[in-house]
């Protein structure tokens, strides 16, 4: 089966390891192997740090700048160190960090979060009571949620360590038969042909996720290491559009979609979809579809 090119054995991998687990497994692509290489795609939860703990966290703009912040600098450490390590995010959650190389060249960064270690339980509702202050976030939702966190002995982390390993196990034995396929220089990186720059696609991810927020390029431009002059330039060239006009395009087709299938009322819908200004949302979504938010539930939603 594993010669077989529909065969994913790294989604199958993370299927079974997560089956009946509560952490969670996000691999960030570097290099674009990943994600447009078929037999190494994942889903798109595995590509961003989404579990119910991390979702609490990031509700507000502070507290999504702050995850978003602390990424980036696990990333660089990350490629700093060129080894696994064992971190905390800013609220006191625990993860195993590992970069995967091929031929010192970073491929991805594995990780393995929504661990809380017993014996820090102490330390992270002090962080808590301290972060949900400045970020805005309610303290009774991160508190509630650290039921959703896997919760171990500091011991344990040594069984964690080793799923970490066996996932970049997996995407360098999987790189290494492809490179033996495909008869490629042995210092080489393969490539994959895709509709759209890798980069691109996994920033559009990002605005699928996270339309609801103040979402950034030059956030996310940090996260793959890129200028954000040169990601806005790569954007509109790849997509047709820029950054901003195409996550406004994200949001009205959520807004169109929560008019037509729901009762809630227009103001809802507006901050919803990540348009804290009303007005706002009404001039912009008449301009995008010719008519107002009423006015599109009404013909939208007439029997």
């Amino acid at each position: 089966m594993a010669a077989d090119k529909d065969f994913n054995l790294l989604n199958s991998t993370l299927k079974w390891m997560l089956k009946d687990r509560k952490f969670h497994i996000c691999i960030h692509d570097l290099s674009g192997i990943i994600h447009q290489n078929s037999s190494l795609q994942i889903p798109q939860k595995n590509t961003i740090h989404s579990c119910k703990f991390c979702e609490y966290a990031k509700l507000t703009t502070r507290g999504f700048k702050f995850c978003l912040k602390c990424k980036e600098l696990s990333l660089k450490k990350a490629l700093t160190k060129k080894n696994l390590f064992i971190g905390q995010c800013y609220l006191g959650i625990t993860e195993i960090v590992k970069p995967i190389y091929f031929n010192d060249k970073p491929v991805c960064v594995v990780y393995l979060g929504n661990i809380t270690l017993k014996e820090q339980t102490s330390n992270i509702y002090s962080n808590i009571d301290r972060i949900s202050n400045l970020t805005g976030v309610k303290r009774q939702y991160l508190i509630e949620s650290l039921d959703t966190t896997e919760k171990i002995d500091i011991s344990e982390l040594s069984e964690y360590e080793e799923i970490v390993e066996i996932i970049g196990s997996s995407i360098l034995q999987h790189i290494n038969q492809g490179m033996k396929l495909s008869r490629k220089s042995a210092s080489a990186l393969p490539s994959y042909r895709s509709t759209n720059n890798w980069v691109i696609e996994l920033i559009q991810n990002y605005i699928q996720s996270y339309y609801d927020r103040d979402l950034q390029l030059s956030q996310l431009a940090k996260l793959y290491f890129l200028n954000p002059q040169y990601l806005c330039r790569l954007f509109k060239k790849e997509t047709g559009t820029n950054f901003s006009d195409y996550l406004n395009s994200v949001r009205i087709d959520k807004a169109k979609q929560l008019l037509s299938m729901t009762e809630a009322n227009i103001v809802d819908i507006s901050i919803d979809v990540g348009y804290k200004n009303v007005t706002y949302f009404n001039r912009l979504f008449k301009k995008n579809t010719g008519m107002t938010p009423k006015e599109y539930r009404i013909q939208n939603t007439s029997a």
